[in-house]
């Protein structure tokens, strides 16, 4: 699975409905959620504790980088984009770690 491309795909399909994040930001997110998917494995592989903590710091960072509002206080598209975020760190960990 090549998480950079698969992830920057669905960055790209989501910003036709909630809004684009332009090239440059999409290629950033999808870089660094394949970098953070295969540490997410790794823990995943070792059962070790706090693969959740570590997903969601990876969620908030990918939100920095896109300049998405998803915390407290986020409105309707804001909250749409934490949840992919958040579920395309945990699936594209879970399919590295062939889970």
């Amino acid at each position: 699975m090549n998480v950079k491309e698969e992830f920057g795909a669905m960055l790209e399909e989501a910003g036709t409905r909630l809004g684009d994040l332009g090239e440059e930001k999409r290629e950033e997110m999808a870089a660094y959620a394949a970098e953070r998917a295969e540490r997410a494995a790794i823990i995943i592989d070792g059962a070790e504790p706090g693969l959740d903590e570590f997903l969601i710091a990876a969620r908030d960072n990918l939100a920095l980088k896109g300049s998405l509002v998803i915390g407290e206080g986020a409105d309707a598209v804001g909250i749409e984009w934490r949840g992919l975020l958040l579920g395309g760190l945990r699936f594209a960990a879970l399919a590295l770690a062939g889970a």
